[in-house]
Formats: C-alpha cells, sequence, structure tokens
C-alpha cells in the first residue's frame, strides 16, 4: 500500500517525489504478507527480488518496483499494470512505454539509499535522482585522504569551497551533497559515466540557516547553466567550459519546457540542458 507506506510531496510545476522507508515493509516477521507482496510481481520481476540475500537489499528492489508502477499508473490515470511497459534506455535509466496513449516528455527517475526509496517525475523536465546520506558512515582513512580520492571528479572551486567549511561534519556534508547532485545530474542525462564528472560543476551557498542559495550567475560564456532544485531552493550549474560557445549560457527556470525527448537532454556539445 503506497499510500500508506510513502510520503508524497505534492505534484508542483509538472514535479513529484515519493519516498518511502524500507522498515515499513516487512519481510521477515509475516511470511504470509511478503508472500503476498511479490505475488504482486511479474515472475521477472519477482526473481530479481528473491536474488538478493540481504534483507534490507529485497526490500528496496521490492520498493522500487511498487513505486515505479505506482507512479506510473497514476500519471496514465490507470488501474492495471497492462497499459504500459518499463524499459530502460542503452544507458540503463528506466522509461514507460504505454499501449495505450502517448506518455510525450513525462520521466521519471529512481534512486535508493540505506533505509530510503525514492521515485520523482516530471512532465516536462528530464529527471535525475540520487538518495545520500550527506553525513559520514565508518569511515576507514582520514578526512584529507578520503576527499583525494575524489579529486578527479571534482573541479577545483567545488573541492576548494567543501574544504573552507570550519567543521569535518560541515565538509561532509557539503561533499555528499556536491556529489549527490553529480550523480543526480548524469541520471537524468542518461550519459551515465561516459561523462566526465568533474566536466559538471555546482555552486552551492550555505545560508545562515543552513539552507541552500543559489550563487549569481558565472561570466563564462562558453558554459552552459542548468538549475537544479533542492527543496525550495536553486543550485546552479555549469556544465563543461569546452561546450559550444554558442549555448544558450542563462538557463535558469527549472520549469522551462524542452524540446524532444527527454533522455538524453544534453550531451558535450549539445545546446543547453534543462532539468530537475
Amino acid at each position: 500500500d503506497v499510500k500508506r507506506t510513502a510520503f508524497c510531496h505534492t505534484p508542483t510545476r509538472g514535479f513529484q517525489l515519493i519516498y518511502c522507508d524500507i522498515d515499513q515493509v516487512d519481510c521477515t516477521s509475516n511470511p504470509d504478507e511478503w508472500e503476498f507482496l511479490l505475488s504482486l510481481l511479474s515472475v521477472e520481476e519477482r526473481d530479481k527480488v528473491e536474488r538478493f540475500r540481504q534483507v534490507d537489499d529485497r526490500r528496496r528492489s521490492f520498493l522500487s518496483i511498487q513505486l515505479q508502477r505506482f507512479l506510473i499508473r497514476q500519471y496514465l490515470s490507470s488501474r492495471s499494470d497492462n497499459t504500459y511497459e518499463i524499459r530502460r534506455t542503452a544507458e540503463n535509466k528506466p522509461y514507460a512505454l504505454s499501449t495505450t496513449r502517448s506518455i510525450g516528455t513525462w520521466n521519471y527517475n529512481v534512486s535508493h539509499h540505506g533505509k530510503y526509496v525514492a521515485i520523482s517525475s516530471h512532465s516536462r523536465l528530464a529527471v535525475g535522482l540520487d538518495v545520500m546520506t550527506l553525513y559520514p558512515t565508518g569511515m576507514v582513512c582520514p578526512e584529507e585522504e578520503y576527499f583525494g580520492m575524489f579529486n578527479s571528479h571534482f573541479t577545483e572551486q567545488e573541492m576548494s569551497i567543501i574544504m573552507s567549511e570550519p567543521t569535518a561534519t560541515k565538509r561532509y556534508r557539503l561533499f555528499f551533497l556536491n556529489w549527490s547532485l553529480k550523480e543526480a545530474f548524469v541520471k537524468a542525462t542518461g550519459t551515465g559515466i561516459t561523462v566526465s564528472l568533474k566536466q559538471v560543476e555546482f555552486t552551492i551557498i550555505i545560508d545562515q540557516d543552513g539552507e541552500e542559495e543559489t550563487e549569481g550567475e558565472k561570466e563564462d560564456a562558453a558554459s552552459v547553466t542548468a538549475a537544479a532544485e533542492v527543496g525550495a531552493k536553486g543550485i546552479l550549474c555549469h556544465i563543461g567550459s569546452d561546450l559550444d560557445s554558442s549555448a544558450d549560457t542563462r538557463t535558469r527556470t527549472p520549469n522551462s519546457s524542452p524540446t524532444g525527448t527527454p533522455a538524453p537532454a544534453c550531451t558535450p556539445g549539445q545546446g543547453s540542458f534543462r532539468g530537475h
């Protein structure tokens, strides 16, 4: 029962977010209930869930499938799973294909980490989602050494801002937030690891209340800008200074409508990216 176990963000401007705590799915104390939940899946889906050895992995896999089906049925105003198929792009990004109507640019993305599984969708903009704990757990190496392992994925400015934070907790929080944004971006574009994460620069400013604010636009006319939302705040993203200098460098509003299919929305050398 997704409505009973999930938090649903009220859809705004075509955007929707749902997330679930995996502890809401009991697959150990009540075998009959877990068997019933598994019976809701197709043979292939059930096999995928049961291949996992760990209980939490099984719950994450189950919720990922159910959240996708719930959101697709909701968008199609359908009670049946027979009116669509879930397919994947060559880059492994899932998408829905309806057998009864055109879905157009509506797309979604799913992510899980720790105790949470989440899904987001948008009717027009390419969606990328990443769930991550913003604080370190079980670190086995010094802070500088840990950050140093990711130098090839962060720009000098990103790393400089991270290291300027006054405490280790704040440095890790900003580091993981930046990393999560990069993961979400490549998931939105569908390019995966084929694009260097160092080409995608996020500028995040923490205000006095600890919330994210948008920095003013940079002057580099050769970079492509895009907006990404975290809650009600904005984050400025610059995509590779080696991109086409004729590209639109002032794409700031996340509710601007793109043209064409939702993914991939931008690859190096191709215009501006509009996503969520």
